[in-house]
């Protein structure tokens, strides 16, 4: 009987660290030199203002990815947490409607994962290290220079973008706070 008790429990913590992601999807092909020529001459062509996490975007197999229809080979630019959360949502909603907008042929597919670490969602706005220590700070320190020149909807998405790095960080906290009171009649 206690078996059984721990045994459910463990189903039911592994449930609770399911999360689902949106893998940004930029272009594939049926084989992998398809996506790998496109993704070149992405790469060469391209003059969008993105920071990706490091090795982004990247190419993977269909079939390795959870939520995909096998048999094909995907162009990545990230993959966003679906939370549930409005922060998350609003961040994903900007990459996929940016990425559709900009790249022929994008799109968002939902996909299970259990890593948390796996979220590596492209940031609409170039010149970031996302991996990097001090990202976040550098993040909300941009979003002020956009609050004081009253570029509020960039400002208020890159301290977005800071809390899912860091949740608990004081001054992108501070400085939505500050954003709520500015657009306020």
């Amino acid at each position: 009987m206690i078996s059984i008790i721990i045994c459910l429990g463990i189903l039911l913590i592994q449930n609770v660290a399911f999360a689902e992601l949106g893998l940004v999807i930029l272009s594939g092909g049926k084989d992998q030199k398809t996506a790998e020529q496109w993704l070149k001459n992405f790469k060469a062509k391209s003059k969008l203002e993105v920071s990706y996490f490091e090795g982004y975007p990247k190419i993977l197999e269909s079939k390795s990815v959870a939520g995909l229809k096998p048999g094909f080979w995907v162009v990545v630019a990230g993959a966003c947490k679906f939370s549930g959360d409005a922060l998350m949502e609003n961040v994903l909603k900007r990459a996929s409607d940016f990425f559709v907008r900009n790249v022929k042929g994008a799109y968002v597919r939902k996909v299970p994962s259990f890593a948390p670490a796996d979220a590596t969602c492209p940031l609409i706005e170039g010149g970031f290290d996302l991996g990097s220590k001090d990202a976040v700070q550098k993040l909300v320190d941009r979003g002020q220079r956009y609050c004081s020149d009253a570029i509020f909807d960039q400002s208020e998405y890159l301290a977005n973008y800071a809390l899912t790095l860091d949740p608990n960080h004081r001054e992108a906290k501070s400085l939505l706070e500050k954003l709520m009171v500015l657009q306020t009649d």
